[in-house]
């Protein structure tokens, strides 16, 4: 089992070679607003785009990319970016920066497959963004979410992003651009059980310690006392957050 969860954190972690389209608004800084489809970053953009363009975001007219004329933003110019799944749903975008490994990682594939290699060189931490759902947001903190190029949905429950295959959920701080993970919960089921593809439930009890002990010493006390027990429930642990100490 565990080769397996290695395996498909591997696959979506990397760059894709299957395409998604969704279609999506970009309300840039001026006011005007641009409707078309948006695409996940793929090997063919990582041979074809040059360095300066790698992190812009890319409105395609149609959902056929290869064959669609497109705008292209740069995040500087972006104020609102949505998304829409087949039933109209929509999800709010925010830009956040990589973390240094994910950068060199990038920086990796674009040197193995872009030619001149050398180009990679080029590629700036300081041009580099993603993108991440927003969840929830508080005052001090924002619980984000990685966005999977495969069909979602909007929970009629929270109205939270969800999928049917894992979510993996962060916390970034207001005064901070690179987010915290907090845990992993999967969809898939392996004998009938969701796979917490994070570790543990006590390892998700540490992050939430991390990210938190700053923001609400309540909800440590209420750990270490037993008094407040989330097991896997991420959404619950920022639920309490958001009652406590927002």
């Amino acid at each position: 089992m565990q080769k397996r969860i290695l395996l498909l954190c591997f696959l979506l972690s990397s760059f894709a070679y299957f395409f998604w389209n969704f279609k999506a608004k970009i309300i840039t800084t001026d006011g005007k607003q641009h409707s078309g489809y948006l695409s996940e970053l793929d090997y063919y953009d990582v041979e074809n785009r040059e360095p300066q363009d790698l992190y812009k975001m890319f409105l395609y007219d149609s959902e056929r990319k290869r064959k669609s004329s497109f705008l292209k933003f740069d995040v500087s110019e972006i104020k609102s970016i949505y998304i829409y799944n087949k039933k109209d749903q929509k999800i709010q975008f925010v830009f956040v920066k990589p973390t240094l490994e994910q950068f060199e990682s990038t920086k990796f594939h674009y040197r193995k497959y872009h030619k001149p290699k050398e180009k990679a060189e080029e590629l700036s931490y300081e041009s580099a963004w993603i993108t991440m759902v927003m969840v929830k947001e508080g005052k001090d903190l924002d619980l984000l979410c990685d966005f999977l190029w495969i069909n979602f949905k909007v929970s009629q429950e929270d109205n939270t992003f969800i999928t049917d295959y894992y979510n993996r959920y962060f916390v970034k701080e207001k005064k901070s651009n690179v987010p915290k993970p907090l845990g992993f919960i999967s969809k898939i089921k392996d004998n009938g059980y969701h796979l917490l593809l994070v570790g543990n439930n006590k390892l998700f009890e540490e992050n939430a310690v991390e990210i938190f002990a700053d923001y609400c010493p309540k909800m440590i006390n209420d750990l270490q006392t037993k008094n407040f027990v989330f097991g896997n429930k991420i959404l619950k642990v920022f639920d309490y957050y958001l009652r406590n100490c927002n």
